[in-house]
C-alpha cells in the first residue's frame, strides 16, 4: 500500500512569484511600469486536502485551489482585476490559472 503525504508550503517565494507573474501581465496589457513596493497579498489558504492531477502532454500536472485574501491598497486592487481577467500564474489557457472572485 503506498501513503502519500502531501503538504504545499505557502513561502513568501510563491507569494513574491504571484505579484511578479501579475505585475508583468499588468504591466504588458497597460503598457506601463507599475511600482513593485506594495502589500499585495494579505493572506491565502489552501482549499484542497491533496493535490489535483490534470494531465497535459503525456504527464501528470499536480495543482491545488486557493483561497487569495487581497490588500486593500489601489495598487492591489489593481493586480486583482488583472489575475481575474488573465488567470494567475502559468498555463491560463489551460485553465490552470482560473480565477473566480468573491467580493467583499
Amino acid at each position: 500500500m503506498l501513503f502519500y503525504v502531501y503538504k504545499l508550503i505557502l513561502t513568501p517565494t510563491f507569494e513574491k512569484r504571484i505579484k511578479e507573474n501579475a505585475i508583468k501581465k499588468y504591466n504588458f496589457f497597460f503598457n506601463t511600469k507599475l511600482d513593485e513596493n506594495f502589500n499585495f497579498i494579505k493572506k491565502i489558504n489552501l482549499k484542497n486536502r491533496t493535490p489535483i492531477g490534470t494531465k497535459y502532454k503525456d504527464i501528470t500536472l499536480l495543482g491545488d485551489k486557493l483561497q487569495i485574501e487581497i490588500e486593500d491598497n489601489e495598487y492591489a486592487q489593481k493586480l486583482g482585476w488583472i489575475i481575474f481577467s488573465t488567470g494567475l500564474l502559468e498555463l491560463g489557457a489551460r485553465g490552470f490559472g482560473y480565477v473566480n472572485a468573491k467580493f467583499i
